[in-house]
């Protein structure tokens, strides 16, 4: 059976032609190119190489060197269950690049078969295996509702951070309200952008505690808590954006804006790290 990969987000389609349109990005056929198996493009190159005549038999090499060779071409594949990387080796790698995960993760791949390790196999010790998602899980995994949420904060922040520093500057009174009607409807949204996270950190990536996932709840963290510093300083103190702690509260939004890309730039990596 043929194997097309979709050149745009990589998808694996299975058959003799490639589909009308990718299942996951919307792109043609155009778009998508055959996988060749190594073994598979080692015939092909054979068959359009001419026969040579066989040379002197070569010694016998070392018993060492032997192993080496073997181990070499066992060729078996390992794909991450947190993020999808694919590793080549006889042992899975003791962690993975992109997201960090332990070789615990990690899941033999048989060509032309299932994978080999079972669900309650790839559960890390101590760990139970999830039960299957609500209705409202479901839906959050099948809508991509925690990427449409997070776009909120990483979008309207910078926003807010560039109409404070105008308002700050120059004494734009007008600017610094638009600033904090942003960075209260951000607030606002934020325990969404969370639940929609956890909800995918433990539905899609297993819930593994790893450095990928450590940076992207600190991040969250820091989003929070300075917002909320943000908007309570100024509901106490209206005239903040004028006063002597001005710059301190246009540090504190700089902050927030920061915490939210590193979250974003986090999330990227899950997404794309992989892909070459």
């Amino acid at each position: 059976m043929k194997k097309w990969e979709c050149t745009v987000c990589g998808y694996i389609h299975e058959g003799e032609e490639p589909p009308s349109e990718c299942p996951v990005c919307g792109a043609g056929p155009e778009y998508f190119k055959e996988v060749v198996e190594e073994k598979q493009a080692e015939e092909q190159q054979s068959e359009q190489t001419e026969p040579v005549a066989p040379a002197a038999e070569p010694a016998p090499k070392p018993a060492a060197e032997a192993g080496e060779s073997a181990s070499a071409s066992s060729g078996k594949k390992w794909e991450c269950t947190v993020c999808g990387y694919i590793h080549e080796g006889d042992e899975p790698p003791d962690q993975c690049p992109v997201c960090g995960a332990g070789p615990e993760y990690f899941k033999e791949i048989v060509e032309g078969g299932d994978k080999t390790l079972t669900e309650a196999a790839l559960a890390p010790e101590g760990k139970e295996t999830p039960s299957k998602s609500s209705f409202l899980r479901a839906q959050v995994m099948k809508h991509h509702l925690h990427p449409i949420a997070v776009h909120t904060p990483n979008g309207v922040l910078p926003v807010a951070l560039v109409f404070l520093a105008l308002s700050m500057v120059f004494g734009l009174s007008g600017f610094e309200t638009a600033a904090f009607f942003n960075l209260v409807f951000v607030l606002l949204t934020m325990p969404f952008v969370i639940a929609t996270g956890v909800i995918a950190w433990q539905d899609r990536y297993k819930g593994a505690m790893t450095k990928i996932f450590g940076l992207k709840i600190g991040a969250s963290i820091v989003v929070c808590a300075t917002l909320l510093a943000l908007v309570v300083w100024r509901l106490v103190d209206p005239e903040v954006a004028s006063s002597a702690g001005r710059w301190t509260y246009l540090v504190i939004c700089l902050v927030s804006v920061a915490g939210a890309g590193l979250a974003g730039h986090m999330g990227g990596k899950l997404v794309f790290g992989g892909r070459d």
